[in-house]
């Protein structure tokens, strides 16, 4: 992470510009030399007085939520309903080892984008089966609203698994020092304007009570755009460890298409600590509704999946080799087909049933496996930059690295730079997304502005496509519809422009002629990803993107225009490609 200067509150530090303190008792550096950016000059008055707007961008999304009593309602009563869900497979797919994952039940903010959901009933039908709550979730009763913390610890430690998130989540409460506390979905949004309605498990004939929102009537994306399918498979270790852990995700595709369509695909692999792939599911919406097959997964020690193998070697950040081994997998199970079926699912524990696993991707008649771009967030964002180029590990499905284009969120790595062991080796083009904060602590002097363009400069030097946004006022979680946590409005800045970017530049490298003539020929969803211009357009014709650009942090390109996409390999000059230094700069 780049440093963004001391850790000062951006109150304290206002104060003392406003009462004349010095840069050097604020700990400020000015820049050696002058440079367009710097304007206004820092330290000044005018400079804290931009960073302060500048920041207060990070808060457009959270104040948004935290005033809207209806989002606070849509969201308990989907964190309620997943919650309810996560009992239902407890009882259905046994043998799950998820105890640890902090994610597990896809509740609180774990839920992501509430309204991003199918229906969660239907008329004279409730989605919820008490039955499976009861079994499985009881404590959660106790949970949900002003409980005493102790006495359900005494509870947890007599009837539960002990790693358990539940009691984790309680026991983190107690130790800071407090008894009676609110741990109910909706906590985190208490003490703003208003209290977020108590939402109710629903009754059978599809309706709540205690005056919570009526039951969401779903997303049109899933009556409209496309459809998805539940699946989990084992993963390998490759030559990390014995590999054995059940993974979950989902495969998406439009509702339009038909067997034989060979749509271009995408494998989308969620950011580190504990970030399930529903945080993910906005980009899975958008690339549906753009003709592609989609798979958002949780890999090991995230989410839904087990926690760790059978053997015992962990997941998540405690193992970072699964941010390659794991992506691996998921391509491979991704592009399956019953001829030719994912190879790994052998690795099953011999007491495990593998409920839920299947051998084969459920869309694999509708994907071209030779049309495969991946994307990463975070820590995955550095195993998006990592798995683009290494030699495909056997035994695997062909010879060759089937990836053809990639995007990192947050950010692409610099070549060279490795993880767990494997290096980043530019081989296929790659576009770099970043912001201006990480969690929206404010600055106190100027960046170095091309701090963000590390890994561009190593891809233009490989002579590869590559293209690098930097989001103004964004932070690191605008790839990720977290509820509460700091980012730019999720519909109107950060988000947003993080859809078309991706989109337009897995467009760019994945469609063929047709497919992107047809495109540009519809008209698409208003404010859709599609139609109206043509895909170069979409990445070359910046003015409606360059306000929301980083006026701290270089933007850039470096790409052919599309008449010449294939002709790069042979190392053909760029003398006529769309160069840029300076994206924002140059609008």
């Amino acid at each position: 992470m780049v440093d963004d200067g001391p850790d000062v509150s951006r109150r304290s530090l206002l104060r003392a510009v406003g009462a004349g303190t010095t840069a050097a008792a604020l700990g400020i550096v000015t820049p050696a030399t002058a440079r367009e950016y710097d304007d206004p000059e820092s330290p000044s008055a005018e400079w804290f007085a931009r960073e302060q707007a500048n920041w207060a961008r990070t808060r457009e999304e959270p104040t948004r939520q935290t005033n809207d009593p209806a989002f606070q309602a849509r969201w308990h009563e989907q964190s309620v309903h997943n919650f309810a869900d996560w009992g239902r497979l407890g009882v259905e797919e046994p043998g799950w080892q998820r105890g640890r994952n902090l994610c597990q039940q896809y509740a609180m903010q774990c839920t992501g984008d509430p309204y991003l959901y199918p229906a969660t009933a239907v008329p004279g039908r409730s989605s919820v089966d008490a039955d499976a709550v009861a079994s499985s979730g009881a404590i959660a009763a106790e949970l949900d609203g002003r409980a005493n913390v102790r006495a359900v610890l005494e509870r947890l430690d007599r009837d539960v698994d002990p790693d358990a998130a539940d009691r984790r989540l309680a026991r983190s409460r107690l130790s800071s020092g407090a008894e009676d506390v609110d741990v109910s979905p909706g906590a985190a949004l208490r003490g703003g304007a208003t209290d977020p309605p108590t939402a109710t498990l629903p009754d059978p004939s599809g309706s709540t009570t205690g005056g919570a929102s009526p039951l969401w009537s779903g997303h049109p994306f899933y009556d409209e755009v496309g459809e998805f399918c539940q699946v989990a498979f084992y993963d390998s270790g490759l030559d990390r460890d014995a590999g054995g852990a059940r993974l979950s995700g989902r495969v998406w595709a439009p509702l339009d298409g038909d067997p034989g369509d060979e749509l271009p695909g995408v494998v989308i692999t969620n950011g580190s600590i504990q970030a399930p792939e529903t945080i993910y599911w906005w980009a899975a919406h958008a690339l549906v509704a753009a003709g592609y097959v989609v798979m958002t997964y949780d890999p090991r020690g995230q989410g839904r999946s087990d926690n760790r193998t059978p053997d015992g070697s962990r997941g998540g950040n405690a193992n970072p080799g699964v941010f390659v081994t794991n992506q691996v997998d998921a391509i491979d199970f991704f592009r399956s087909t019953p001829e030719d079926p994912y190879q790994h699912n052998d690795r099953r524990r011999p007491d495990d049933d593998a409920a839920g696993v299947v051998d084969v991707n459920p869309f694999w008649d509708r994907l071209d496996r030779d049309r495969i771009g991946i994307v990463g967030h975070s820590l995955w964002a550095t195993g998006v930059s990592v798995v683009q180029g290494i030699e495909w590990p056997a035994p695997a499905k062909g010879d060759e690295n089937p990836v053809d284009a990639a995007v990192a969120w947050d950010n692409l790595s610099t070549p060279g730079s490795e993880l767990a062991g494997r290096s980043v080796e530019p081989r296929v083009p790659t576009m770099g997304q970043s912001a201006d904060y990480f969690a929206g602590v404010p600055k106190t002097r100027p960046p170095e502005p091309d701090a963000r363009t590390a890994g561009f400069a190593g891809w233009r030097e490989a002579g590869v496509p590559t293209y690098q946004l930097n989001v103004r006022g964004g932070t690191h979680f605008e790839w990720s519809r977290i509820p509460t946590f700091p980012t730019t409005s999720w519909g109107a800045w950060g988000n947003d422009l993080a859809e078309h970017f991706t989109v337009a530049w897995l467009d760019y490298w994945l469609k063929t002629d047709a497919e992107l003539r047809a495109a540009a020929d519809d008209p698409g969803p208003a404010g859709g990803p599609r139609g109206r211009t043509t895909v170069e357009e979409r990445l070359t014709d910046l003015e409606h993107w360059c306000e929301r650009l980083s006026f701290y942090y270089r933007s850039a390109r470096y790409l052919p225009p599309a008449e010449r996409r294939d002709a790069w390999p042979a190392g053909e000059s760029p003398r006529h490609w769309y160069v840029s230094e300076d994206l924002r700069g140059d609008c």
